[in-house]
């Protein structure tokens, strides 16, 4: 086969890996190259096999094979499929791949596609302009429009408020048709003037929303159209892709509601016309419905059909409208960017820079995906888990990304590497997010100091998910302003975190529930009937948190890397960059401190570090204290009864005890620093004897350090259960100790048993 891709440069393996029939990358990189024969032939990977996702996925297949027998099921006339999922999880794809297989039976189907539009009528204008420019009797579509909008041929009470704009629609079309020059191109252009007068001058009354109405009212008479011209019987199938993705969000539900207003006048149109007599071109109108069956898809997320549910609660009670989830592991990422490598392989020269590099990006793969959380982070996307991929060859020196491999595949010699190798894959990523000024434009974070300030982005996120992932505005503004935050700073902080940041290269943290603000100054009028009193809930936004948002909290918060990472060190691409992970070889460098010793690097980045979580937990200790003096609490009740503490979850999804912030961070560093020590010493086990009680001895007094912390009432909150923890760890270090340094196989953790 052919290449596609022959005009592409090197360094742009990212969108041979992201790239699909049905993007912009197809037109722009590879001159319309990638067909969907070639897509489907080559590059298409089926669902997963993996056996914990069996279940989900097959009632998922069973549900479209249900759609699928519906399609030829004349009797029921309309259809809607809905299906909702994660940005980026692989619905477009599906839906693509499913109707590509009925391709014979079903004829031709269009998809409109809402992917980076900004208003809820762009893509209909491009499709409807299409549908026109293809009929080939446009003066015989004319006179069918004069038919419908006489009320000769069909009956039209459903759609009655357009059928002026029809008849409007019409004559002027005409007037472009007789002058005998027209394209597709002038066709839209005359669309978008005509959106334009049609709201401004012609129904000042009427609004966006229903001249989407009329474009799918238009739509469906052009379909049928085509069915009065042709002998065309198979199924009408209209697909409306990523309903959810205008760039105006508060144009999405207006985008649902026509939809939904639409499937449901469908339902009366054919319900009245089935008996109808009337005749257009030799052909009797019941006998051309009899055999008509119009059948809609659509995709949006899921956060958008929650928000949808509360506005319009019987909204799917409609006779022929299903609604199905995505599977979120339906495809696995890994699986896929590995089938695509290793055909773009079986096509390249080997040493080609092409090559080169899909085979250091199938090794990054292999260690994203070795951890869940990678996925996580990105709310599930492969694209942007793909363009993070490829992101780290652009901002990491190679010889960090050849040393964590290499880290990576020392995982069965040695435990501990593993760990490591994860701890570097997140240096990696947060060097890319910091790069993006992610941590400034997003989270708003700045160098750790003792200044009695806590990350903001943090307490929201944490309060969130305390609620059960989604808080009223109104609640959060209860909570924090009592104790010093300013209602339009907490509004502020919340626009950067949610999805109208759809640029952001992390992906949104949170979502917008309920109320959908389409700018920062409309977020911030709750803020203004909150200083007002106003303690309506329902005046207010929901606040839903997302993947990504569970990700940060749960893992990259209290990771030793990320502490690590909030220095300006010079991160970047330099490999002389002070900033390297723990578990670097970096790390096992001897150096001079300031005051002239001779130390180990490790021991400069522990106590940088260590400094940072004193800070932090001070601070964090100090914002308990505010909230327990404005609502009279002890420490116990603060801990257990307030929404600023975590819930550990295992990995069963058993919810565990509430934990302080300042302990969950301080527990986890130890946990990094001894899977560190283990990994040197295990690693050093050649060094003379001498040189390795040294090693033990500077890391085992670090973890001390840190267990010394957590009794400090000043710098965190105890708990009973963690307590328990400590002395556990403190007896594990003590017989370390005992041993003079020399035992190297205690481990400073905790049992699993």
């Amino acid at each position: 086969m052919k290449k596609f891709y022959n005009n592409i440069s090197s360094n742009e393996c990212v969108y041979l890996l992201k790239a699909t029939p049905y993007t912009k990358e197809n037109r722009i990189r590879f001159d319309n190259n990638l067909t969907k024969e070639k897509f489907f032939r080559f590059l298409y990977t089926e669902r997963s096999s993996k056996s914990e996702h069996k279940a989900e996925n097959d009632l998922f297949d069973n549900k479209i094979n249900a759609a699928k027998e519906d399609l030829q099921n004349e009797f029921s006339k309309v259809s809607m499929i809905h299906i909702s999922g994660y940005g980026g999880c692989g619905k477009t794809t599906f839906i693509h791949h499913f109707l590509w297989t009925l391709k014979d039976s079903i004829g031709v189907y269009d998809v409109i596609d809402y992917e980076g539009c900004t208003k809820a009528a762009e893509p209909f204008i491009k499709r409807v302009a299409r549908l026109i420019y293809k009929v080939k009797n446009t003066f015989g579509l004319i006179d069918y429009f004069e038919n419908i909008v006489n009320n000769t041929l069909f009956n039209t009470y459903r759609f009655s408020n357009q059928i002026p704009v029809l008849y409007d629609f019409s004559n002027k079309l005409s007037m472009i048709i007789g002058g005998n020059n027209y394209t597709e191109n002038s066709l839209c252009a005359f669309l978008i003037n005509f959106e334009k007068n049609y709201i401004s001058e012609d129904c000042k009354s009427i609004v966006g929303k229903d001249f989407v109405s009329f474009l799918l009212f238009l739509e469906f008479i052009l379909l049928l159209f085509d069915r009065f011209e042709n002998n065309n019987e198979s199924s009408m199938i209209l697909v409306i892709d990523n309903a959810d993705s205008l760039s105006d969000l508060s144009e999405e539900h207006l985008l649902l509601k026509s939809i939904r207003e639409f499937e449901n006048n469908c339902n009366y149109f054919f319900g009245w016309n089935l008996e109808n007599d009337g005749v257009y071109n030799e052909k009797k109108v019941s006998d051309v419905l009899r055999r008509t069956k119009l059948t809609m898809f659509f995709t949006t997320r899921v956060a958008t059909i929650k928000k949808y549910e509360i506005i319009e609660p019987d909204w799917e009670r409609i006779d022929g409208w299903m609604s199905i989830r995505f599977p979120e592991h339906y495809y696995e990422h890994k699986d896929i960017i590995n089938h695509r490598i290793e055909y773009y392989l079986s096509l390249e020269s080997p040493k080609s820079n092409i090559a080169e590099e899909l085979t250091l990006i199938s090794k990054l793969v292999e260690i994203a995906y070795h951890n869940y959380n990678f996925m996580r982070l990105f709310n599930g996307s492969y694209r942007t888990c793909v363009e993070k991929i490829c992101d780290i060859l652009k901002t990491i020196h190679s010889s960090q990304i050849k040393e964590m491999i290499k880290l990576y595949s020392a995982r069965a010699d040695n435990r501990d590497a593993i760990e490591g190798a994860i701890g570097y894959y997140l240096y990696m990523i947060l060097c890319v997010l910091k790069n993006e000024r992610t941590y400034t434009d997003t989270l708003a974070l700045s160098p750790c100091r003792k200044d009695g300030t806590i990350s903001l982005s943090r307490i929201i996120l944490t309060i969130i998910r305390e609620k059960g992932d989604r808080c009223s505005l109104y609640d959060l503004f209860s909570l924090l302003v009592p104790i010093g935050y300013k209602p339009n700073m907490i509004c502020t902080q919340i626009w950067n975190l949610c999805e109208v940041a759809r640029n952001n290269a992390w992906r949104r943290l949170l979502l917008f529930d309920l109320i959908t603000p389409s700018s920062l100054d409309e977020l911030k009028k709750q803020a203004d009937i909150f200083n007002n009193g106003d303690e309506e809930t329902n005046h207010y936004t929901e606040l839903i948190i997302c993947t990504a948002g569970q990700a940060y909290m749960e893992f990259v918060v209290p990771h030793f890397e990320f502490m690590l990472s909030r220095h300006e060190l010079g991160v970047g691409t330099s490999v002389q960059s002070k900033y390297q992970p723990l578990f670097s070889s970096s790390s096992e460098e001897l150096i001079r401190d300031g005051n002239g010793e001779t130390i180990y690097r490790f021991e400069k980045k522990i106590s940088w570090v260590f400094k940072d979580v004193k800070d932090c937990c001070y601070n964090s200790v100090k914002f308990a204290d505010s909230v327990e003096k404005k609502y009279h609490l002890s420490k116990d009740e603060y801990i257990n009864n307030t929404f600023f503490n975590y819930h550990s979850v295992g990995w069963d999804n058993n919810v565990g005890p509430k934990q302080s912030y300042e302990s969950r961070l301080i527990f986890r560093h130890i946990g990094y620093i001894e899977k560190y020590r283990n990994y040197l010493l295990k690693k050093k086990k050649d060094i003379p004897l001498d040189e390795r009680i040294a090693i033990n001895k500077k890391l085992v007094n670090w973890i001390i350090k840190y267990i010394e912390l957590y009794y400090n009432s000043e710098i965190c909150y105890r708990t009973e259960y963690q307590d328990a923890a400590a002395k556990d760890l403190i007896d594990l270090s003590n017989k370390i100790i005992d041993s003079n340094y020399k035992d190297f196989v205690t481990r400073i953790e905790r049992s699993s048993e």
